[in-house]
């Protein structure tokens, strides 16, 4: 997955010729097997939430069944739907990146200094007067 494009625009996405290389290269008989061990891929990729896990497989779910389609239609041989499918092979799927906030991470207030729990409750503090 070294060609996978990912932007600044919180996307990462992958050709279907990626996604159907990282399928044949699994040591499994079944199709549904294979793209069973690509979506549940996916969903390891990044610590996605329950709600974009549920997202990514109702997406894939697409891919697969596309998928599906063009190996029967190429007799079930890996070499066949290269062959025939090169410009849907091209197309890409997207997959929604983790956002990291930048900058320092915040610390607990238990953990802050003196006066960055003065200045956090400084407010506070002056409304009580």
């Amino acid at each position: 997955m070294d060609s996978e494009m990912a932007g600044p625009s919180g996307i990462r996405a992958m050709t279907r010729r990626e996604i159907f290389d990282l399928m044949s290269a699994q040591n499994r008989l079944d199709i549904n097997e294979k793209l069973e061990f690509v979506e549940n891929h996916f969903a390891t990729l990044e610590p996605y939430s329950d709600e974009q896990i549920k997202e990514i497989k109702h997406k894939f779910s697409y891919v697969k069944s596309e998928i599906k389609r063009h190996w029967i239609a190429a007799k079930q041989r890996p070499d066949l739907l290269g062959k025939n499918n090169q410009t849907w092979l091209k197309g890409v799927f997207e997959l929604p990146k983790v956002q990291t906030n930048p900058g320092r991470p915040k610390k607990l207030f238990e953990e802050a200094s003196g006066r960055t729990k003065r200045r956090k409750t400084e407010e506070l503090r002056l409304s009580d007067r």
